[in-house]
């Protein structure tokens, strides 16, 4: 990516990223920060109905044409009338209490 000018991380977690070629190459990194908050706690909640209603395995007998041949995909599990919560003692957490 040789035009590659700026990386936004979400969050502060920056493991993984190579910062002494991204400095030699002129390209600045900054965060998210509180911008999404809000989002990460959704972002969450939808990541734990895809694995709970078994969604990507869903879309994918979708695509693959079984559908057409084998009919519709098996009903899963339903999350109605579950509680649900969600653990977040930094910034997502306090956004979310407001």
């Amino acid at each position: 990516m040789p035009n590659l000018k700026l990386i936004s991380l979400n969050g502060f977690e920056h493991e993984g990223s190579d910062f002494k070629a991204v400095v030699e190459n002129g390209i600045l990194v900054t965060h998210t920060s509180a911008m999404l908050n809000e989002e990460d706690f959704t972002t969450g909640i939808f990541l734990m109905l895809v694995g709970y209603r078994k969604l990507l395995p869903d879309i994918q007998y979708v695509r693959s044409g079984a559908w057409g041949e084998n009919g519709p995909v098996p009903i899963t599990r339903s999350a109605d009338g579950y509680r649900v919560g969600f653990l977040d003692l930094w910034r997502t957490g306090q956004a979310v209490a407001r």
